[in-house]
C-alpha cells in the first residue's frame, strides 16, 4: 500500500519555518527575550512600539486583563496609571480597541481618582503645584500584583528640578491656552536638557528615555516643531529602545510600558501637528488660488470694457 507522506512532512517544513521566521523577526526586530517576550523596540515606529505594548498583555479573567509594565523588570505588575495611559495608545494610535476595551474592563474593577500627572495628556485635570507620589498595592490577581499612584502631603518645591513635571505643568498651561506660562516652563526645560538628554536632580547615571517624550509633546504643543522633532530624533538614536539609556545613546534594560506609552504619544503628536501645518498650508494655497482666480477676472473684464469703450471712438 502506498503512504502519501510528501503533503504530511511539507507541512510540517512549513510550520517549522513559520516557527524560525517569527523567532529569527523577533531577535533582529523586537528584541526577544528567552521567556518569548519582546524585552525592547529595536526600530522606533508607532507599529513596532504598538506590537511591543500589546505583548505586555496578561488575561486576568474572562474578557478583561492588565498590560504589566515591562517584560522582565516588573512582569507581574500592573499600574492603573500606565493602563489609563495605554488604553488611549491601544485605541486612538494602534487602532486595537478590543484589547483597550479588555483593559478598560480591568480599570474598572480597579478605579482610582488618579491616575499620575501624565493623566494630563489625557484631558484629566491636575492639581498644582506638584506633590510627590508613590505606590500602593491595590489587589493581586494570581501572580499579578496591582498598584496605585497615590498622592502624598509633601509638595514638590523643587519641581523645576525635574524635566518629567516641567514638561507636563508645560502641557497642563499649554492645554488651558495659556502658552505664555507653558513658554516659560519651556525656557526651564531647555536648561536641563545637554544635548544627550535630561540630566535633572533624578539623574542617576542613565538618562531616562520617557523625558525625551513628554518634552517633545511639550514643546509641540506650544508650537516649537524644530525642537520636538529634535528631541525625537534624539529617541529614535537610543539603540534599543529602552527604559534607560547611556551618554553614547546605548539602550540598557528593558522597554516599561509608560516609556513605549509615552513615546507613541510623542509620535504621533508630532505627526498631527505636522498634518494640521500641511492643512493650514493647503488652505492657504486656496485661498490664495481663488485670490488669483479673482484678480484673473477683473483684469479680463477691465480689457473687455477698455476695448468696448475704445469701439465706440
Amino acid at each position: 500500500m502506498k503512504t502519501h507522506r510528501c503533503p504530511v512532512v511539507l507541512g510540517v517544513v512549513v510550520v517549522v519555518l513559520q516557527a524560525l521566521l517569527y523567532t529569527l523577526f523577533g531577535y533582529l526586530v523586537m528584541g526577544f527575550h528567552s521567556t518569548g517576550r519582546f524585552e525592547y523596540v529595536e526600530n522606533t515606529t508607532l507599529g513596532e512600539i504598538c506590537l511591543f505594548i500589546e505583548g505586555l498583555y496578561r488575561e486576568l479573567g474572562p474578557g478583561y486583563g492588565c498590560l504589566v509594565e515591562s517584560p522582565v523588570v516588573e512582569s507581574d505588575t500592573c499600574y492603573t496609571s500606565t493602563n489609563m495611559l495605554a488604553v488611549y495608545v491601544l485605541r486612538s494610535i494602534c487602532g486595537n480597541s478590543v484589547l483597550a476595551e479588555n483593559v478598560e474592563r480591568f480599570l474598572e474593577l480597579y478605579k482610582t481618582g488618579f491616575y499620575d500627572y501624565y493623566q494630563v495628556l489625557l484631558g484629566l485635570p491636575i492639581q498644582l503645584p506638584f506633590n510627590a507620589t508613590s505606590h500602593v498595592v491595590a489587589g493581586r490577581v494570581g501572580e499579578i500584583t496591582v498598584k496605585h499612584v497615590i498622592v502624598l502631603d509633601r509638595v514638590m518645591e523643587d519641581y523645576d528640578e525635574y524635566a518629567n513635571l516641567v514638561a507636563i505643568k508645560a502641557i497642563h498651561h499649554a492645554r488651558r491656552g495659556e502658552r505664555e506660562e507653558a513658554a516659560r516652563e519651556l525656557e526651564k526645560l531647555r536648561r536641563l536638557y545637554n544635548g544627550v538628554g535630561f540630566r535633572d536632580k533624578a539623574f542617576n547615571g542613565y538618562y531616562e528615555t520617557y523625558k525625551l517624550a513628554l518634552a517633545a509633546t511639550a514643546y509641540s504643543m506650544v508650537g516649537y516643531d524644530e525642537e520636538a522633532l529634535r528631541l525625537l530624533e534624539a529617541i529614535r538614536e537610543v539603540k534599543p529602545l529602552t527604559t534607560l539609556y547611556t551618554e553614547n545613546k546605548t539602550g540598557v534594560g528593558d522597554l516599561n510600558l509608560e516609556t513605549a506609552c509615552l513615546v507613541a504619544i510623542a509620535i504621533n503628536q508630532s505627526i498631527h501637528t505636522r498634518n494640521k501645518h500641511y492643512d493650514a498650508l493647503l488652505n492657504q494655497g486656496r485661498v490664495e488660488a481663488k485670490l488669483l482666480i479673482l484678480i484673473t477676472l477683473l483684469v479680463l473684464i477691465t480689457i473687455l470694457l477698455l476695448r468696448h469703450h475704445s469701439g465706440k471712438h
